[in-house]
């Protein structure tokens, strides 16, 4: 399995998110999101051999509030 993803950003807590097989350039993913899906994954071989995108379809940031927040976040 390849886990692959968007742009990442923080949010509190899990969402609602959607693993998809294949790639889904350009969007967005929670990093709670991207963890709760590799948690998910090592119980379910369903997607062995497989890409996995994940989209978080909730608390989507635009692009400059994306930017706005990598630049001033506290690392």
């Amino acid at each position: 399995m390849l886990l692959r993803d968007g742009t990442k950003y923080d949010l509190p807590s899990v969402t609602d998110y959607t693993p998809v097989e294949g790639r889904a350039d350009g969007r967005f993913t929670a990093r709670v999101d991207l963890a709760a899906t590799l948690l998910a994954l090592l119980h379910d071989d369903s997607h062995h051999r497989t890409t996995v995108s994940v989209i978080t379809t909730a608390a989507k940031p635009t692009l400059l509030q994306w930017m706005r927040r990598e630049a001033l976040a506290k690392r």
